[in-house]
């Protein structure tokens, strides 16, 4: 029998044999640092997925699994263990700054690789660019992962986030989240560490029309973050 998204009314304590723990890794919202801690509390029975590079023989011989997918996305939604989601969201222009900062420390990256002149880009200019070029990871990305298909609009991912995400947390309660999840999992918790933080620092100047441009481009993202904030408070 297939599993589904568990109603997170129903959830208390997480039984590993029945239920599996799905992470949805935002892009710079610390999923690193997030798939570590997950790791180490499911006593490494974890699976840090990139979709048609490491995908598991057996998903239901996991107790947890997280990675840039979305909201039941195929990559996850044949497991017969019916699924308990987490995620981390982030303030879109932090987080869109670090992408920024992400792409332009790394000439390998696939964006820059496919088209260098971003490389010489200013923050701005670099996300009109991406924009001008449909992609997608700097428009409502946030929203686009927690929708299982479009529209990506803040209240289906709000709705998602209420119905079936267990812990759904900005990223300044990182720690938070996973004291929760740990609970959960009746095992201790621990301190999360930074990783994946050594992009060199680059001066980027936050100017207020960067500001407007990205909270403008990113309205449903500011939406949903918004939400979380306030419920999180």
């Amino acid at each position: 029998m297939a599993g589904k998204p568990i109603k997170i009314s129903t959830v208390d304590k997480i039984d590993h044999k029945k239920q599996l723990i799905v992470f949805t890794h935002i892009p710079k919202s610390g999923g690193t640092s997030f798939h570590a801690a997950l790791n180490a509390i499911l006593n490494l029975n974890y699976l840090h997925l990139i979709p048609g590079h490491n995908n598991p023989p057996d998903i239901d011989a996991l107790s947890g699994i997280g990675g840039h997918f979305n909201f039941e996305s195929p990559s996850i939604n044949h497991s017969e263990k019916d699924r308990i989601y987490t995620t981390l969201v982030r303030h879109p222009v932090d987080r869109l700054v670090s992408f920024y900062k992400h792409v332009i420390a790394r000439p390998g990256h696939h964006l820059p690789v496919q088209n260098p002149d971003l490389l010489e880009m200013d923050a701005l200019s670099f996300f009109k660019a991406l924009s001008d070029l449909g992609n997608n990871e700097v428009d409502n990305l946030q929203c686009r992962l927690l929708c299982e298909h479009g529209p990506y609009t803040a209240q289906k991912a709000i709705q998602n986030i209420e119905d079936f995400y267990a812990v759904c947390l900005p990223l300044s309660a990182q720690q938070k989240a996973i004291n929760t999840i740990a609970k959960m999992c009746n095992r201790n918790s621990l301190k999360v560490q930074k990783l994946n933080t050594s992009t060199p620092k680059l001066n980027v100047e936050i100017t207020p029309e960067l500001i407007r441009y990205i909270e403008n481009t990113n309205s449903e993202d500011m939406t949903l973050y918004e939400h979380v904030q306030k419920q999180s408070a």
